[in-house]
């Protein structure tokens, strides 16, 4: 099975920097975790292992504050109207 990656990998020191940086205050770093094991209002950080540490990437804390705002997380940035007209003809076909 081939795995087609399309997100940049962080782990969640780098992901709690993101979020400082993006809410312009330090975050803890058992904030994160906590995002990641417990979740917020019923929504968990996305994460993943990898070499036996967790993971996450910069696109799941986006969909993540998304979630929490109940907003619809941002189309893909490499997505174009091609793939979106072919998403149509699939689902019209009920493929």
């Amino acid at each position: 099975m081939v795995v087609e990656l399309t997100e940049w990998i962080i782990s969640l020191s780098e992901a709690r920097r993101l979020v400082a940086q993006q809410a312009g205050k330090p975050i803890s770093p058992a904030t994160i975790w906590r995002w990641a094991t417990i979740g917020v209002r019923g929504v968990r950080l996305e994460t993943a292992l990898q070499g036996g540490r967790p993971v996450t990437s910069a696109e799941a804390v986006q969909r993540f504050f998304c979630a929490l705002n109940d907003r619809p997380p941002p189309a893909h940035p490499n997505r174009t109207k091609r793939d979106d007209e072919v998403e149509a003809e699939l689902s019209r076909r009920g493929i």
